[in-house]
């Protein structure tokens, strides 16, 4: 089956967890895993620089961070229309596992998408995510812990992440 990247961004100016995502994205291609990656948060820099593996759609962040009717109205409206696309695009790529970086409040929605048969769900973490999770809301929190809950794993780049994540999200041996 084939692997599906999500990264909030994908620029390589951005740093981080753009450069990330880019080199799994080589890495498991090079490998011959069939591989694309989705950016939730952005906008390719220029239409030269697309890449068919890289597409774009903006998720919307739920109503985790701001429980207004216009927030509602959008995340179910928009939220239901990019979760059938992806439904679609999972069924027939034959996505095994989803692999979120740097989980968001827009994560939300591979809670989701995990539900369909044969899919697994990784969250990899890379530093802000863990450690200013407690300077979210307490509904984004929420939101966030969701993914975290819904993950068959989770992956983090360095041992005191590790432990953080373990202290906040008990169930898991990261």
């Amino acid at each position: 089956g084939s692997v599906l990247l999500v990264s909030p961004w994908y620029k390589e100016s951005l740093g981080g967890v753009a450069v990330v995502a880019d080199r799994l994205l080589r890495l498991l291609t090079a490998a011959g895993v069939d591989s694309s990656l989705l950016v939730i948060d952005g906008t390719p820099e220029s239409d030269d620089e697309r890449d068919s593996r890289v597409w774009y759609r903006h998720v919307p962040p739920s109503a985790f961070h701001c429980l207004r009717c216009r927030t509602i109205a959008s995340t179910l409206v928009r939220g239901s229309l990019i979760f059938w696309q992806l439904a679609r695009y999972i069924t027939a790529k034959q996505v095994q596992t989803i692999l979120v970086i740097f989980p968001t409040d827009a994560s939300w929605l591979f809670r989701l998408l995990r539900l369909l048969p044969g899919t697994r769900l990784i969250v990899s973490c890379h530093g802000n995510d863990i450690t200013k999770y407690h300077e979210r809301s307490a509904l984004e929190r929420r939101g966030i812990r969701g993914i975290f809950t819904a993950a068959d794993a989770i992956v983090v780049c360095a041992d005191h992440l590790a432990e953080m994540t373990e202290a906040e999200f008990e169930r898991f041996a990261v």
